[in-house]
């Protein structure tokens, strides 16, 4: 994250706005499909419902929040969420575009995901209803043990390294090292190779994965 070089003023005026912004509808719904053939689902807020909740409260306080197609120290497509106010005060944060297809197409669907999640996490709003619990249930359905040793030592399996494959191939995530990263951010260590992971975490980075689809499908 970066900032101007004071933010006294921002923050005073994003505390009020939050403060007043109204409950976000969740219009949507995005479908998650499980390994085992069945699906569990959640509502959510697309960008449109977003901007149309916060913009006016934002106004009122001199806010904005706008998002600039950028590019990564490594030259990847990226995008910067950038929340401003009156008095010249910002804040910003980039996060690199991930996308299903290299086209004008896939490019401008990577960048309005960006979009909303960089609007969200910039004014600290749930666009997403909490799917935790069902997620959590299909994590513990497809990594129970099926003999004594215990799923947080068990390693990974065949099958789970390639739905692993499959659904970064999915979503556009095409190079080792990017893979890399992205799954050592979900496992919380570094990861050299996918065929470290433990069962356990497997299934928590099938799980994200599986959900980083739907959203792009969704949206």
């Amino acid at each position: 994250m970066r900032s101007s070089e004071q933010v006294d003023q921002l923050a005073a005026a994003l505390v009020a706005a939050q403060g007043e912004f109204p409950t976000v509808t969740k219009g949507k719904v995005a479908r998650v499909p499980t390994k085992g053939g069945g699906e569990y689902s959640y509502r959510y807020a697309d960008l449109p419902d977003v901007l149309a909740a916060v913009q006016p409260v934002l106004t009122r306080h001199g806010l904005s929040v706008v998002g600039l197609p950028d590019t990564t120290w490594g030259g990847r497509p990226a995008l910067t969420t950038r929340l401003l106010h009156a008095s010249g005060q910002w804040i910003e944060a980039t996060v690199e575009l991930f996308m299903s297809q290299e086209t004008p197409q896939g490019q401008g669907s990577a960048i309005t995901y960006a979009r909303r999640y960089g609007l969200c996490g910039a004014l600290n709003i749930a666009a997403d209803e909490d799917d935790d619990a069902a997620a959590a249930e299909h994590a513990r359905s497809r990594s129970a043990p099926s003999g004594p040793h215990d799923v947080t030592t068990a390693k990974v399996t065949d099958a789970q390294l390639r739905n692993i494959g499959r659904l970064f191939g999915a979503i556009g995530v095409t190079e080792r090292t990017q893979r890399l990263e992205y799954t050592s951010a979900v496992v919380n260590r570094a990861v050299s190779s996918s065929k470290e992971l433990t069962k356990h975490e497997a299934s928590k980075l099938i799980d994200l994965l599986e959900h980083d689809c739907s959203l792009r499908e969704a949206g």
